[in-house]
């Protein structure tokens, strides 16, 4: 049974600001009940990486050489999973160059952050609500339970659409402007 579970690794090699013995603390001990976890002290290798289904970073604060981003692409090529986590400031704050690896994958780190000075229903300058806000056309349509475009049903799976988090206008019929809400 224990060999069946999904391995995730969290690096340590990159004096991560973020391990299981400083910011994850909490979220360890919840994922050591259903998968293994381990931890890499070790440069970044693809032989390190075998067996390891989730590798995560937490807050890199040291750069990556080439051969390490280089296995990191390789690891993610192979079907496996990536998780990068950076604090307020990115690259620049963090002295790391992820970004490198990142946008190979068409993904980057901002060193922006949003901070707001109207308050409304949260009370925290960084925890905005965003009403009408769209992150993917698709995944709006499907939360709110429209048929995903052709071309984009196929890439997903078979158009299927959920009707589980569909909106109502005041009518009692499908909100098909609409985005949706969130806090961010």
């Amino acid at each position: 049974m224990e060999d069946e579970k999904i391995t995730i690794c969290f690096d340590a090699s990159k004096s991560e600001g973020l391990n299981p013995k400083k910011g994850y603390e909490e979220f360890f001990k919840k994922m050591k009940h259903d998968y293994k976890c381990s931890l890499n002290k070790e440069e970044i290798d693809i032989s390190n990486l075998d067996g390891i289904k989730i590798f995560i970073l937490g807050m890199p604060r040291q750069m990556f050489n080439a051969k390490e981003l280089d296995h990191l692409k390789q690891f993610v090529h192979s079907g496996r999973s990536l998780m990068v986590f950076l604090g307020e400031g990115g690259e620049q704050k963090n002295n790391t160059n992820i970004n490198y690896l990142l946008e190979q994958f068409k993904i980057s780190v901002n060193d922006d952050s949003v901070v707001r000075t109207s308050y409304y229903k949260y009370l925290h300058p960084k925890e905005a609500f965003v009403s009408n806000g769209c992150l993917s056309r698709d995944f709006v349509r499907v939360c709110k339970g429209l048929q995903l475009r052709p071309d984009a049903a196929t890439a997903l799976g078979g158009g299927k659409y959920s009707k589980k988090y569909a909106d109502l206008n005041e009518d009692g019929g499908k909100d098909e402007r609409a985005g949706l809400e969130y806090v961010y």
